[in-house]
């Protein structure tokens, strides 16, 4: 029999018509969001292709919270009713009516759906230009895409019993917790083209990925998939990583070793620890016979290529590797195993880039090259900790910013309190106390009369002054 309807008292009826004047105030403040122009024909105004950099598209983004960059055409826009994605007019093209936002990528973006759910009060999926939802909506988690799959979790629901019977559903002799996500993957169209029924699962890379399932005693067992979901190389490894350059570590018996993409054992089960290789190396581990562990390098053939003389060892990048003796001391090394620079020699050391370390030494900053010898005289007082990126590097005389190329030549004069990061050919700087944009070459893009400008990107950039944003054009 069903049960009569309570009758609403006078406390419920105060909380809905109080719920109703916030819902009325929130649409007013997003009708002030959008962008009124004082445009005679109506309408939005358009972006001309032969406005000059620094033109204002708007100058009255009042009552944002927060700003993303552009991508793809759209940038995230945090306002006091929610997360919506604006055009390079300044309009919305997607309503904020997110919890968040992502930035598009390959024509979708990560958006947070506010779920009501105590417990879990934000879901997330994929959705396209247009706002709409193309993807399932009950995922706790979704990673960018990457070789054209996403990774994603999902909690799963609860478990069958047996009233209710569901066989497709949990793979046999796998035990699933109901409050732990499982991995699956969607495709760019937003679909799940692998079954979320993994306990854990990596990124794919060289077209396959690790995945794992806990059996009864949670003890993982992992493997390999491919992008349809096949099973490509058994589930039988303890540990299994990531392949790089053709051949993936994986564990047995708390051994390490490395497979090939056939699944077949290319180099033996001998370390007891084991990362990927890169450039055509790969840091190893091995007991040293006196209750330590030392690391050395091999090549894919399994030989050593550098001695086991290190507690730690890192990838090469660039023909480079940072490794530390038992001693504690921090050294690069280059591809043969010889030291070309040694942290004792310098009071600070950055990661190399583009074939440069920034090094300080008397309490001036220089950079090193890969023999080790000082290229670029150490004669600033400071550098930006990115070193060198596509060329050019932020470092700061006379306290003063300014940028220089590979060779130590000024790019950009030092008249600068600030530079931040290039975001392409662009960098917010900080001159007099105000914010503008610069290119690579040390032109004024967008002139030094703002408070803030920050999430450049796509050849715009927003401005805030005071409580109000502007968005504005960095290229013609």
């Amino acid at each position: 029999m069903r049960k009569p309807k309570k009758a609403v008292n006078k406390k419920t009826l105060y909380i809905i018509a109080i719920i109703l004047i916030v819902a009325i105030c929130a649409g007013l403040v997003v009708f002030r969001f959008v962008f009124n122009r004082e445009n005679p024909d109506g309408g939005p105004e358009q972006i001309s292709s032969d406005e000059p950099p620094g033109t204002i598209v708007d100058a009255s983004l009042a009552d944002v919270i927060h700003v993303s960059e552009f991508s793809e055409g759209l940038a995230a826009v945090y306002t006091v009713s929610g997360v919506g994605y604006i055009d390079k007019n300044g309009e919305f093209a997607i309503p904020p009516e997110f919890a968040g936002g992502e930035p598009f990528l390959n024509g979708l973006a990560v958006a947070t759906i506010s779920t009501g759910d105590e417990e879990n009060p934000y879901s997330y999926a994929f959705i396209d230009s247009n706002g709409k939802i193309v993807s399932g909506t009950d995922y706790t988690w979704i990673d960018p895409f990457k070789e054209g799959l996403a990774r994603a979790q999902r909690i799963p629901q609860p478990e069958p019993t047996e009233d209710t019977p569901d066989d497709d559903w949990e793979p046999d002799g796998m035990l699933y917790e109901v409050s732990h996500p499982l991995f699956g993957f969607l495709d760019t169209d937003g679909n799940e083209s692998i079954p979320f029924i993994y306990n854990d699962a990596l990124e794919f890379s060289e077209g396959l990925a690790a995945v794992s399932f806990y059996d009864e005693d949670f003890v993982a067992l992992s493997g390999y998939i491919d992008k349809s979901g096949a099973e490509i190389i058994p589930l039988m490894y303890d540990t299994a990583n990531s392949f790089s350059e053709g051949l993936a570590a994986v564990s047995l018996d708390s051994k390490y070793g490395f497979i090939n993409a056939s699944g077949d054992t290319a180099i033996d089960f001998d370390f007891d620890y084991a990362t990927k290789f890169s450039e055509g190396l790969a840091a190893v581990a091995k007991n040293d016979g006196k209750g330590g562990i030392m690391m050395g390098y091999i090549n894919p053939a399994g030989s050593v290529a550098i001695p086991f003389d290190y507690i730690s060892a890192g990838d090469f990048t660039d023909g480079i590797a940072e490794v530390m003796t038992p001693d504690g001391n921090l050294y690069y090394i280059n591809s043969m195993g010889a030291i070309i620079a040694s942290h004792q020699d310098y009071s600070s050391v950055y990661p190399f880039s583009d074939g440069l370390a920034a090094v300080s030494k008397d309490g001036k900053w220089g950079f090193i090259g890969k023999t080790g010898d000082m290229e670029i005289e150490n004669i600033y007082g400071n550098v930006s900790d990115l070193g060198f990126v596509n060329g050019l590097a932020i470092v700061m005389k006379d306290n003063k910013w300014g940028v220089i190329d590979i060779h130590g030549s000024i790019a950009v004069d030092f008249e600068y309190n600030v530079i931040y990061d290039f975001v392409g050919d662009f960098a917010v700087a900080i001159k007099g106390g105000l914010s503008g944009v610069i290119s690579s070459s040390g032109d004024v893009v967008i002139p030094f009369e703002h408070e803030l400008i920050g999430y450049i990107g796509d050849g715009m950039a927003f401005a805030q002054n005071g409580s109000v944003w502007t968005l504005l054009i960095l290229t013609q």
